[in-house]
């Protein structure tokens, strides 16, 4: 069961801006979060945009 507030929604949507992009053949997309905030981060992470 997820987390509280990690319905997935955020993940979803970040996946298909991406795919916009790749389908819009942008050369890049960059993820910005600040520094405290641990879930965007995590979002980020599972679309490969930061280490």
């Amino acid at each position: 069961m997820p987390a509280p507030g990690d319905s997935g929604f955020t993940t979803e949507a970040a996946q298909a801006l991406a795919g916009h992009a790749r389908n819009a053949e942008l050369k890049s997309l960059v993820a910005v979060t600040r520094s405290a905030n641990t879930a965007a981060q995590a979002v980020a992470r599972r679309l490969c945009m930061i280490p």
